[in-house]
């Protein structure tokens, strides 16, 4: 039930707010439209609607969404499957990409960008063709890659040799290598020209100028443990950075500071952003999915969670449905002479979440 009081200003502690204030189930929530929080209350429901099911092994790592095209890119070990996106069908195989990673999409230049951990090199697709366009050389180790648009340039991520190959897409020509202090953990685009990368040890942010091409700050995240997901709210300009002593850091990047903790599952492995902006989702090791919204400028909170007795290794969102997909495998049920989750060998399942 909702219950309404008066009009006042009232300092709610995380933040201050005019507003009509609404309790939900008894618990206070900050909200600056009262009806956005009617609209909210409860955070989506989720559910899993589909299994998409992927032959071989249980390494896969990526999944990219080409929404208009209505195509989705799977990264497995040797070859990208390109999938239809709402049938769940084969399209096709994009072969030789040794130890594929990650993968991204320019879709106003028909390219993608696929990293090849054995070769250290990056396929550039045709994503109109669907074939291989060519290949240029990186680090070592390319794992994580994105496409940038305020520079139109991808920027891959290379783990061993702790550097960042920098491709122009126009071109498909390399056009720098940006050395890191650490290896690279993760990444996320803010679109207004910055690149935040995750550094695991020690736990920091390193953010990238993406004209500049070099590294303009590095943000210390006290009280993160080796940071893994990283996701961005850009609406609101807040980073949401996964930790392993089970935490999401809520980071704003203008000032550096952590503004909140949220508790979280353990070993949050993705994350990612809502397109439409509502809220965070990340996905952890043991088979939960937390929905975590935006209330108030520093205020998140988690208002909704579902089960899928998987372990998630990717995510993407596809900005049509509001369908989430997640790569994972599945779990072995606990027993009484296994009190830990285990992976199900040759177990690589797709699984498609839909609201209820």
């Amino acid at each position: 039930m909702i219950f309404t009081t008066h009009l006042a200003m009232k300092n709610l502690g995380k933040c201050s707010v005019i507003s009509t204030l609404f309790w939900y189930s008894l618990t206070s929530t900050c909200v600056s439209n009262p009806m956005d929080a009617v609209a909210e209350a409860g955070g989506p429901e989720y559910r899993v609607i589909k299994k998409i099911s992927v032959a071989g092994a249980d390494d896969y790592n990526d999944l990219a969404i080409d929404t208009n095209n209505r195509l989705l890119y799977v990264a497995e070990r040797t070859q990208i499957s390109v999938l239809d996106l709402d049938t769940g069908s084969n399209r096709v195989q994009i072969a030789d990409t040794p130890a594929v990673h990650g993968i991204a999409l320019a879709p106003d230049f028909r390219a993608g960008f696929a990293t090849n951990g054995r070769a250290n090199t990056a396929t550039i697709l045709d994503l109109q063709t669907l074939k291989r366009f060519s290949v240029v050389t990186t680090g070592e180790n390319p794992t994580d890659v994105v496409y940038e648009d305020v520079s139109k340039q991808a920027f891959i991520m290379n783990q061993r040799s702790q550097s960042i190959t920098v491709v122009k897409v126009m071109t498909g020509t390399v056009a720098a290598t940006i050395p890191l202090p650490e290896e690279p953990e993760g990444v996320v685009v803010d679109g207004r020209g910055h690149l935040y990368i995750n550094l695991s040890d020690p736990s920091e942010i390193a953010v990238i100028d993406t004209l500049k091409l070099s590294i303009s700050k590095r943000i210390p995240l006290k009280g993160c443990v080796e940071p893994t997901a990283i996701t961005m709210d850009r609406k609101n300009s807040r980073l949401l950075e996964a930790c392993a002593n089970e935490i999401v850091a809520v980071v704003d990047p203008g000032s550096g500071n952590i503004v909140e903790k949220i508790p979280v599952g353990r070993n949050v492995l993705v994350m990612e952003f809502d397109p439409a902006g509502r809220f965070a989702i990340a996905a952890d090791a043991v088979g939960n999915v937390s929905f975590i919204q935006h209330e108030c400028p520093n205020h998140y909170q988690i208002v909704s969670s579902v089960k899928i007795k998987a372990r998630a290794i990717a995510m993407a969102v596809d900005s049509k449905t509001d369908q989430i997909f997640i790569l994972a495998n599945e779990l072995v049920p606990r027993s009484e002479s296994n009190n830990h989750s285990t992976v199900k060998p040759n177990s690589s399942i797709i699984l498609v979440l839909g609201k209820q």
